[in-house]
């Protein structure tokens, strides 16, 4: 493997602790769902992990990786370990919402952002007139419609990850513009009672972890991804998913915004959609969403609240 750019030596201090005597990494869950968890990662997990994404891309020592995330994250850990185990170039840029400022190559074989560099990554190339980023995997928060739709005017094949700290990153990839997810080599999937996703992960020391990811198990290496099921709301005895409901709205609010719920005496549960920004005039379409998934107020607030990962955090607001 072959290190450029790590100005702030980010990568040599991950390497000090890949290279001791523990058998483990320190890493932090996302936080999006409570205060961020310390884990230990076992090395070797992690090695199977990357040797997945490295088959699925075939990387190889002819490859250039490209890391503009903080290895504080397992992303960003991730992308180390891949390039050791597959003996590619890494590339690592400083980390900001403006990725590929300057190209120093003439072709990149994989880069991983976040949703929040989308736009500026867009903009650096086609300032640059760069064509040749072959790969692209965006994790860390969800992808809107629109963001999505922007990453499917690049030439560069680009896919949404499926994965928590806990797997090692990603264990399933969703090519922009497609529907489904496709299981990692070595990766396969189940449904629980409730239809929440299962993981089986016959190489790693975590060998089965159960999700709270409702899911639409298409085979065992596939599925279409719903909601999470601690998200969903029960409004007159209906389960309605925000996430159905935030695709359905998103090409008309133009804005980052979120749906969650209140509590009402007549209904239990009612939607509301948070809007951030000054308040405007929204016009939703009367018929993109069945009675009960129709938010009944839209709360316009200053900022909403995020991960470290760009991932907005969902509060229900204290409606009166």
């Amino acid at each position: 493997m072959k290190i450029i750019g790590d100005l702030n030596n980010e990568v040599e201090k991950f390497l000090q602790q890949w290279n001791d005597s523990t058998d483990y990494i320190e890493a932090y869950t996302s936080g999006s769902t409570g205060t961020p968890q310390r884990i230990l990662l076992p090395k070797t997990d992690m090695i199977a992990s990357a040797e997945a994404t490295c088959d699925f891309f075939n990387l190889d020592d002819n490859s250039l990786l490209h890391l503009p995330l903080s290895i504080d994250y397992i992303a960003g850990k991730m992308m180390v370990v891949r390039a050791l185990v597959s003996g590619a170039t890494l590339w690592v840029e400083n980390p900001s919402v403006t990725p590929l400022t300057d190209i120093l190559y003439e072709r990149i074989t994989l880069s991983a952002i976040v949703p929040a560099q989308i736009p500026g990554l867009i903009y650096n190339i086609n300032k640059h007139g760069f064509s040749r980023l072959e790969n692209l995997i965006i994790g860390g928060a969800p992808l809107s419609i629109k963001q999505e739709n922007s990453l499917l005017q690049l030439s560069t094949k680009s896919y949404v990850t499926y994965g928590m700290t806990e797997t090692c990153s990603h264990v399933a990839l969703r090519r922009c513009g497609m529907p489904n997810y496709t299981a990692l080599p070595g990766i396969t999937f189940g449904i629980d009672s409730r239809q929440c996703l299962t993981i089986n992960m016959p190489e790693r020391t975590i060998k089965d972890i159960t999700t709270n990811d409702v899911v639409d198990l298409l085979a065992p290496d596939s599925f279409r991804w719903i909601g999470r099921i601690d998200n969903v709301i029960n409004t007159g005895g209906i389960k309605v998913f925000p996430e159905k409901i935030e695709a359905a709205l998103s090409p008309y609010i133009p804005r980052h915004f979120y749906i969650t719920s209140y509590t009402s005496d007549d209904w239990g549960e009612e939607v509301v959609a948070i809007v951030e920004g000054d308040e405007i005039q929204l016009n939703i379409p009367e018929n993109i969403l069945k009675k009960g998934e129709k938010p009944k107020r839209y709360i316009f607030v200053n900022e909403l609240k995020r991960t470290g990962t760009g991932k907005i955090i969902r509060e229900r607001p204290h409606i009166s």
